[in-house]
Formats: structure tokens, sequence, C-alpha cells
């Protein structure tokens, strides 16, 4: 099994110890029931990542020292766009932070909506024919 990734909103080095967060401290400690010895990966979106060794782990605090580096990057090389309808309130908000979540890059710009039904000059095309009348 893999060793599970932390993301951490802070400068990280080699050779750093300090205590994780409450949040990933918690999910480390209480929902992944990691132990003393075990080893994690940090990353703080800055390029590579950082292996750690859990030092101590109290109650709501998992102190870890970082061991190592690797200059690998996991973002995905795909552009992603979003395509999305405007939604009500809170739905719209919920669908851009799952978006951001999933890596999604951009999405085409805010415009006017499409023109529905197109107009041709001089009424509709006939039928069984190309547009203009044009036959031969």
């Amino acid at each position: 099994m893999s060793a599970p990734r932390f993301y951490l909103d802070q400068p990280l080095a080699p050779g750093a110890r300090f205590s994780l967060p409450p949040g990933p401290a918690r999910h480390a400690a209480r929902a992944l029931r990691l132990a003393v010895d075990d080893t994690i990966i940090l990353f703080n979106g800055r390029g590579g990542e950082f292996a750690a060794r859990i030092e101590r782990i109290n109650k709501d605090e998992v102190a870890v020292s970082v061991t190592g580096f690797a200059a690998v990057e996991r973002e995905s090389r795909l552009r992603v766009m979003l395509a999305q309808g405007i939604s009500s309130g809170e739905r719209m908000d919920y669908t851009l932070q799952k978006a951001v979540e999933l890596g999604v890059g951009g999405g085409p710009t805010q415009g006017p909506p499409p023109r529905r039904g197109v107009k041709h000059r001089g009424g509709p095309p006939p039928r069984g024919g190309p547009p203009g009348g044009g036959g031969g």
C-alpha cells in the first residue's frame, strides 16, 4: 500500500520537524489510524513531494519529521475545461468548488447565451435541397 498524502499550506524542507495542522492530524490519527514510525507523503503545491516519518501521536497532535524530497509531479498534464450552465445560489458555488478540486483549469469565458434558432434570409430553405435553391 502506498503512503498516504497530505497537503500542507506551508514551506517544507528535508530535516524539518513540526506538528501537522488539526485537520490532517485528526485524519492521520483517527481515520487512517497511522502509528509512530509510519511513513507519509507531504506536499505543498510548490513542486515535488516530501517523505516524512511520524514521530509522535497524541490525542489530536501528530508530530512528523521530513526525511526526504522527490521531484515528482502528480498534476495531470491534461487541460480540463468545464462548460457549466448557471445554477442558482449555493449550487453554483459547490460546482465551482468541486471543479477546482478535480483540477479544472478554466472554462469558456462568460458571455451572452447562444442564440436559438437561426433565421435564413428570405424564409426557411426549401425542403430536399441545399439552402438558396441551387440545384443544377
